[in-house]
């Protein structure tokens, strides 16, 4: 897949609504009972910058943002500002053999729990313990920060519990070619564009 490892600006936040999207499909009877088909396993996010927000030397900065990730051709990361923490939580139990672990983030709602994988932790804030005890980056372990997965120099024996801690981005893309814009809209700064997140 074409990514490029940089960040959308900060600022972009001030103008992006980005949300968890699901995909299913209704179905009532004629009785007015429903068949509700999930055709995702989990939810895609995706928002619309409105490009009003932006000051003139934020406009001038998106603008070549965009330019340079060829419209829809590259991914690139994205802090979401409302969900870009993990809190420390267990990523998995050692085994005595694995030193791979991928960072997960549960989202616990009554009995129903979903965990959601993430690719791309920021540097400098991972932290992983095992059984509680911290373990030093670099030392004790790596971390890919393309994959999102720890590595342990040793392999965590059986029973340990392996827990982690990170700040991450979303991988998205612009789900547009062009920014929605006329001449008069495009001059007062009046635009917007897509974001969507990308399975990886």
């Amino acid at each position: 897949m074409s990514f490029h490892d940089v960040r959308l600006p900060d600022f972009v936040d001030r103008g992006l609504g980005f949300w968890p999207q699901f995909n299913v499909t209704v179905i009532v009877t004629g009785g007015g009972f429903e068949q509700r088909n999930v055709n995702w396993s989990q939810a895609r996010r995706r928002g619309g910058i409105d490009i009003k927000a932006f000051s003139e030397a934020e406009l001038a900065e998106f603008l070549a943002f965009f330019i340079a990730r060829g419209g829809r051709a590259f991914g690139f990361r994205y802090r979401d500002p409302i969900d870009h923490v993990m809190a420390e939580q267990s990523i998995g139990t050692g085994d005595g053999n694995e030193t791979g672990f991928q960072l997960r983030k549960l989202y616990l709602s009554g009995p129903t729990s979903v965990l959601r994988d993430l690719t791309r932790p920021r540097a400098g804030t991972v932290a992983a313990f095992l059984d509680g005890a911290p373990q030093v980056e670099g030392a004790d372990y790596t971390v890919d920060y393309g994959t999102g997965i720890l590595d342990f120099a040793v392999a965590p024996g059986a029973g340990v519990d392996v827990r982690a801690s990170s700040e991450f981005d979303t991988p998205v893309r612009f789900d547009a070619d062009w920014p929605s814009a006329s001449i008069l809209t495009l001059a007062r700064g009046d635009w917007s564009v897509e974001i969507v997140e990308l399975r990886q």
